[in-house]
Order: C-alpha cells, then sequence, then structure tokens
C-alpha cells in the first residue's frame, strides 16, 4: 500500500486522473491484515493531504477491524490492549473507531439500496469518482462545509461537471 500511495502522489501531482481512481478502486483489494493494519491507518494519517486517499485507507483499515472485531467488545479490548500507546497510534485508532461505527451507520439492509448513490454501502461523504458516478446524485464542493446552498445535482457524464473535476465532490445522502 505504500507503493500505491506513492503512486497516487505522482497521479496528483501530475493531473492523472484515471490512475488515481485505478488505484482508490485497488485500496480495498488489498490485503489487510493484524499485521499491517496499523501500518495501513498510520499511512492513511501520512496522507491527509490527499483526502480521497486517505479516506480510502482508513476506510479499508477500519473495515477489516470491524469484520475482526465482530461486535465483540473483548475482541476490540484485547486489540487495543496489545498496542503500544503511541500519540500516532492513538490517533489512527480513534479515527478508525469512529470509521468503524460510521460503517455500522452507513450499512443498510441487504434489500435496500440509499436512494440517494444507490449502493448498499452507502456513499455519503466518499469522493465522487468516474467508477462510482450516479447522474442525478446530490453531492457537495469537498472543500466547503457543507449546507444546503452548495448541494450540486450532477447531470453530466464523464469526468467534468461544468468546469468542476469530479474529485472535488462527495456524495451527499440522507
Amino acid at each position: 500500500l505504500r507503493y500505491l500511495s506513492s503512486l497516487y502522489y505522482l497521479a496528483d501531482k501530475y493531473d492523472i486522473q484515471e490512475l488515481r481512481g485505478k488505484i482508490l478502486t485497488s485500496i480495498p483489494e488489498q490485503k489487510i491484515s493484524d499485521e499491517n493494519v496499523l501500518d495501513v491507518a498510520i499511512l492513511a494519517e501520512e496522507h491527509t493531504v490527499h483526502q480521497p486517499l486517505s479516506e480510502a485507507l482508513y476506510d479499508s483499515a477500519a473495515s477489516f477491524l470491524k469484520n475482526k472485531f465482530n461486535n465483540k467488545l473483548d475482541t476490540a479490548i484485547d486489540f487495543f490492549a496489545e498496542t503500544e500507546a503511541t500519540e500516532v497510534n492513538s490517533l489512527v485508532l480513534m479515527k478508525m473507531m469512529a470509521r468503524m461505527k460510521l460503517q455500522s451507520i452507513q450499512k443498510l439492509p441487504q434489500s435496500q439500496n440509499c436512494k440517494n448513490c444507490n449502493q448498499n454501502s452507502c456513499l455519503n461523504d466518499k469522493v465522487v469518482t468516474r467508477d462510482n458516478f450516479l447522474t442525478g446524485a446530490m453531492v457537495t464542493d469537498n472543500f466547503r462545509i457543507y449546507n444546503l446552498d452548495n448541494q450540486v445535482r450532477l447531470d453530466a457524464n464523464g469526468q467534468h461537471v461544468s468546469t468542476f473535476l469530479l474529485k472535488n465532490f462527495k456524495y451527499k445522502c440522507f
């Protein structure tokens, strides 16, 4: 994942949108284990300047832990007790706990998809990409505080919406 993160940095630097998208979609497919889950979260924290990359890394690490813990408090407590209490570890573990909770809330019943993004695992606050683009979905500008005034309705296909890049938008599902 460190290699993919470096590659993402270069794709962002040289504005290669297709490569950035492929890297982001490949992250959930990468193997995360007990041995590297904390490293993945630390890598996510190191790349917070590249928000889509950081979120994808955090989401993958949090998903792994959520599945590992399987709603068993003792398993979670054991994991945290075995982890060295450093400033960085504390920060990333806290962020992953929040993501695990958010993933639990956003997971809809199998037969029900989100009405906005049409996904079973809601894309709320996820960056719009070419792969997850859905015409008519409600999104918000990635760099402004969300309010009703800056909602945008996507009507176009492809990479650009008007003069804006898709990477500047996140899904806003209600």
